[in-house]
Formats: structure tokens, C-alpha cells, sequence
């Protein structure tokens, strides 16, 4: 099992809106400004999430888009130097933390990570 947290960076809306119709994992998304780069002081803790919780990888996808790139997105949030992230079940986003809040983010996945089972299917 490899600890390096790997993040999958949307380029495009359209391999992003893909990605929410077909994958049916939690979506962490991290949305960032231009300039600023996506969040990093999280990777410690998302890779220790990899470590922990059985078969994160297959319930759980980490993802980045910068704010421009998706124009729902876009439209929704506006630019900041704080760290934003998106989380998503089945297409639809069900919640969002504004902040880097490592015990807010850990609730979060653990209310919204599907089960093994559910992933499978």
C-alpha cells in the first residue's frame, strides 16, 4: 500500500463532470485560485488516512481543480488565498469546508466515506 497521497488534477471540466457522473467514491476536491496552488499542508494527513482506513483508495478519490477551470464552480465560489474543499457523493456536492481544519475535514470523510460494499457494486 503506497503512503504517497496521490491527488487527480482536473485540467478540464469535462474530464471533471465525467468523473462526478461515473465515480462512486467520495470526492475530496481541493479548489484552488491561480497564484495560489493547491493545498498541500493537508497531503500529511490524507496520506495517513491511506494508511488507516480500509480500502481508501477505493472509496475515496483526492482531487484538485483550480476555481477557473469549472464554470459551476466558478460561478459558485470566489477567488481566495484560503484553502477550499468540495466534497461529492454520487455527482452532487454535499458539503464544503472553507479552511484547513484537519478534525472538521476527518468528520467530514468519516460521515460521507461510502462503505466497502457500496463501492463494489
Amino acid at each position: 500500500m503506497s503512503t504517497k497521497c496521490e491527488i487527480k488534477i482536473f485540467t478540464n471540466s469535462a474530464d471533471f463532470r465525467k468523473c462526478l457522473a461515473e465515480d462512486k467514491r467520495l470526492m475530496i476536491l481541493d479548489v484552488y485560485t491561480e497564484g495560489w496552488g493547491p493545498c498541500v499542508q493537508m497531503h500529511p494527513t490524507f496520506a495517513s488516512l491511506k494508511m488507516n482506513i480500509d480500502g481508501f483508495d477505493e472509496r475515496c478519490l483526492l482531487a484538485s481543480i483550480e476555481l477557473k477551470v469549472d464554470e459551476e464552480i466558478k460561478e459558485k465560489f470566489f477567488p481566495t488565498s484560503m484553502p477550499r474543499f468540495l466534497f461529492y457523493t454520487n455527482g452532487e456536492c454535499v458539503d464544503t469546508i472553507e479552511m484547513v481544519d484537519a478534525p472538521l475535514i476527518l468528520r467530514t470523510i468519516d460521515e460521507h466515506i461510502p462503505k466497502l460494499a457500496q463501492v463494489e457494486e
